[in-house]
């Protein structure tokens, strides 16, 4: 059977966009941290660049980049578990913070590690080869022909992952990376449709945010960077919750189509 791709980017969407109140709500805690990584990673690109002291303690401070981008990687995590519980099961994130991580959240590190691997080992290579074309005397055309089958092959394989994550949200016991690639067979075009459709508007939207309020003032003064930073929180993870409920809700209709055991979404 095929997925009914429009209705489940229709849903997803309208989970976030429709019912814009309740995102908000449920998805406030990890706006608010995904914000404060941004000012915190904004703060030290600002000194960085106006003060040549500052500069110094900033390189001074080498694990800075590091430790924001793990905060930013944990908070993706949990909210993908939360988002992911939500809308399968009805689970609604319970206080102000978000639940510490659990062993959800742990499955769920050790298969986005693995899933990045299998992404990046193949498209790494093809970018090896691009390069060596590149400083061999390669034609552009030839190059661009090796970047492009690279996004292919990156977006293939992140539609056939796909179904990994909300596997682990709703506790499924068996291995999430190959009972995925087992269920999206013979659903690869609807997989990569639910890809493209929740990957690339938000990106879209992120993108004329920035450029619009890029045209406000000096990207560097504090009002500014807060704005941006708050509009770029609040598109992130809107975009996030579209991508993990678009997955979570094609999980579903495979699992009530192939088993016929799917949790019946709220």
């Amino acid at each position: 059977m095929k997925l009914p791709v429009g209705r489940i980017l229709g849903a997803a969407y309208y989970h976030v966009v429709g019912e814009a109140r309740a995102f908000i709500v449920d998805a406030l805690p990890w706006i608010v941290a995904i914000f404060v990584a941004r000012i915190a990673a904004s703060a030290a690109l600002i000194l960085s660049a106006l003060d040549a002291e500052s500069a110094r303690d900033a390189r001074a401070l080498i694990l800075l980049p590091l430790m924001i981008a793990l905060l930013t990687a944990a908070i993706g995590v949990s909210f993908a578990v939360m988002w992911s519980r939500r809308t399968l099961v009805g689970e609604r994130p319970v206080g102000l913070l978000p639940a510490a991580p659990g062993p959800r959240e742990l499955r769920c590190v050790g298969v986005l590690l693995a899933m990045a691997l299998i992404v990046i080992v193949p498209v790494g290579l093809l970018g090896g080869v691009a390069l060596v074309l590149a400083f061999s005397g390669g034609t552009i055309r030839g190059i661009q022909t090796i970047y492009a089958i690279a996004i292919i092959i990156a977006t293939w394989l992140i539609a056939k992952l796909s179904l990994a994550v909300p596997l682990v949200a709703v506790d499924d016991p068996r291995g999430a990376i190959a009972t995925s690639w087992h269920l999206t067979s013979g659903r690869m075009v609807a997989m990569i449709g639910i890809v493209v459709g929740t990957v690339i508007p938000p990106w879209i939207v992120s993108y004329l945010i920035g450029v619009a309020l890029g045209w406000v003032g000096d990207p560097t003064e504090w009002p500014l960077v807060l704005l941006v930073a708050a509009a770029e929180s609040v598109v992130a993870i809107a975009g996030l919750a579209v991508w993990h409920g678009a997955t979570a809700l094609a999980l579903w209709a495979v699992l009530e189509t192939d088993e016929g055991a799917a949790p019946a979404p709220p």
